[in-house]
């Protein structure tokens, strides 16, 4: 598990795992005593007040600090949800992440990896043959106006990733990542975001043909090669269709 760990370190989870626990507790621990003073009747008002808002922060934040702490293999998108620690240190098992030639004194540069199975994006891993449609999108903040460019990809199971860049606004650059993701990374390219409500449906259609209904996940994986292409030529036959009947 010794890649794994690795990965979610870089990543800096299990430090902010600690520090937001950490906080978390010093914080009830500050109401329990708040709590008692009030119970004692050796409070003041400022005690009430304060009692009160950290009992509703702590009641706030608990679930989305659960979910967040207890959240197993974050770096791993999706994959998370369907594979094991173990299972994912196999997959990762002999690779060798590299820098994209392609991308070199660009931004992209630093932010995006690529080895014989996986591509690594700002430190999130997902497996290159399970994902077939990839996207960019800008968003900014109404706040601050900061922009943060995310790569949306489409898997072969119908589901669509989302995973920030750790980028602002990369204008041009996006021409760069296209030409990349087309013809080395083999997936279509879709200018205005993935679709999941129009061909989500069609991969699971694949899915549930009786070669592929009854695979776990790691057979998926296995054959993901020749889904992918069913799924690529279930979008080109739609394209042929809507330009037949123009």
């Amino acid at each position: 598990m010794k890649t794994v760990r690795k990965i979610h370190w870089k990543k800096g989870y299990p430090i902010k795992k600690t520090i937001l626990c950490t906080v978390w507790i010093v914080i009830l621990a500050a109401t329990l005593y708040g709590a008692y003073e009030i119970m004692m009747g050796i409070h003041t008002q400022d005690d009430i007040y304060g009692t009160i808002f950290c009992s509703i922060f702590l009641l706030i934040t608990f679930f989305p600090l659960k979910k967040y702490v207890f959240k197993k293999n974050p770096c791993f998108p999706y994959l998370n949800k369907h594979l094991t620690t173990v299972q994912l240190e196999k997959l990762l098992e002999g690779e060798e992440f590299k820098y994209i030639e392609e991308f070199k004194d660009t931004i992209l540069y630093k932010q995006i990896k690529v080895s014989d199975y996986w591509i690594s994006i700002n430190g999130y891993y997902v497996l290159k043959q399970l994902v077939y449609q990839c996207s960019l999108h800008t968003s900014s903040t109404v706040i601050n106006k900061k922009s943060s460019t995310y790569i949306e990809l489409l898997t072969i199971t119908g589901n669509r990733l989302s995973i920030d860049t750790g980028l602002g606004y990369i204008g041009e650059l996006d021409q760069l990542f296209y030409s990349y993701a087309k013809y080395h990374l083999k997936l279509i390219v879709v200018l205005f975001g993935v679709d999941v409500t129009i061909h989500g449906p069609k991969c699971k259609r694949i899915l549930n043909q009786e070669a592929y209904k009854d695979m776990s996940f790691l057979d998926i994986i296995e054959h993901s090669n020749e889904i992918k292409e069913q799924c690529i030529d279930s979008i080109e036959s739609g394209f042929l269709k809507v330009h037949n009947s123009i």
